[in-house]
């Protein structure tokens, strides 16, 4: 009978080669097993800080208590990021609504009492608007009924370090009647992202503030 050659279709595989299959398998499924975790443990950090923030008109009411707790979840979120980093920037694109943030210029304009109560008129929505395909950053904070703040930058992200750098271009207040005061542009700064999926979006900035936004629809122009 002739024996089979190395090449031929019909050859055995060789208990080497059985075990090099079965490890590859192994691993493969241990890193399915291993993302399954952490993305369920995202989630899970997710939940546990929309339920912190519920309450906290914004920002504005938020304890030091609740802050404590809020940045262990921040850094959790941040040590996963940093292992499992954002691979596709495009989900950053959006309008974004604001939850929550920690951002005190902010929280100055929208608590009860504050800027825009002293300049007669309440705050409204805020919204942050990300478009990478036209380098565009947008920040605005309602005033109604007609009013807004809206701040203009420019925006790109990072392949290297993962974050977005950007650097103001403008600031517009729009008042009543369609008019509308300029502002100059100050300063530029860069965010990292700690959570985003279809709903929800973390962000720190390079001075450690935070902010929790809510995807409200694809990214528009105020």
């Amino acid at each position: 009978m002739r024996s089979l050659s190395a090449s031929h279709p019909c050859q055995r595989t060789t208990p080497l080669v059985r075990k090099q299959t079965r490890t590859a398998t192994k691993t493969q499924i241990g890193s399915l097993f291993g993302g399954i975790t952490v993305n369920k443990r995202k989630k899970e950090l997710m939940m546990d800080i929309l339920s912190v923030v519920e309450n906290s008109e914004r920002g504005t009411l938020t304890t030091q208590q609740d802050m404590k707790l809020l940045r262990g979840f921040f850094s959790e979120l941040g040590d996963i990021a940093a292992s499992d980093p954002l691979q596709n920037p495009s989900a950053l694109n959006g309008t974004w609504k604001l939850l929550w943030t920690s951002e005190k210029e902010i929280l100055f304009i929208i608590k009860k009492n504050g800027l825009a109560n002293w300049c007669g008129t309440e705050s409204g929505n805020v919204y942050q608007v990300i478009d990478l395909n036209e380098n565009r950053l947008q920040n605005c904070i309602e005033f109604p009924p007609e009013g807004a703040f809206i701040v203009d930058s420019f925006i790109e992200y990072d392949s290297e370090s993962k974050r977005c750098s950007f650097e103001f271009q403008g600031a517009r207040l729009r008042v009543p009647n369609n008019r509308e005061f300029t502002l100059p542009p100050v300063g530029k700064s860069t965010f990292k992202t700690l959570f985003v999926d279809s709903k929800y979006r973390i962000a720190e900035d390079a001075r450690g503030d935070f902010l929790i936004v809510e995807r409200v629809g694809p990214p528009r122009v105020f």
